[in-house]
């Protein structure tokens, strides 16, 4: 899975390692994916350390994926 939009993506521009953030399209598409993601009940999640990967901060995600986390 992909990460959500952010402003350097939905402009065309590589960001490669930088560490932009989501934009808004961005958190409502991570918003939508954890809650996609919390019906098949996964273990464990492991994401890039960037925070886009990871959702922002991760912490919305820690509480909608219940047991799983992010890793």
């Amino acid at each position: 899975m992909r990460h959500g939009e952010t402003d350097a993506n939905a402009s065309g521009i590589f960001q490669g390692q930088a560490d932009i953030p989501l934009n808004d399209t961005g958190r409502a598409q991570a918003q939508a994916a954890a809650q996609r993601l919390a019906t098949f009940s996964p273990d464990r999640i492991v994401a890039s350390d960037l925070s886009r990967a990871r959702g922002d901060d991760g912490a919305h995600h820690r509480g909608r994926l219940g047991r799983a986390g992010v890793h």
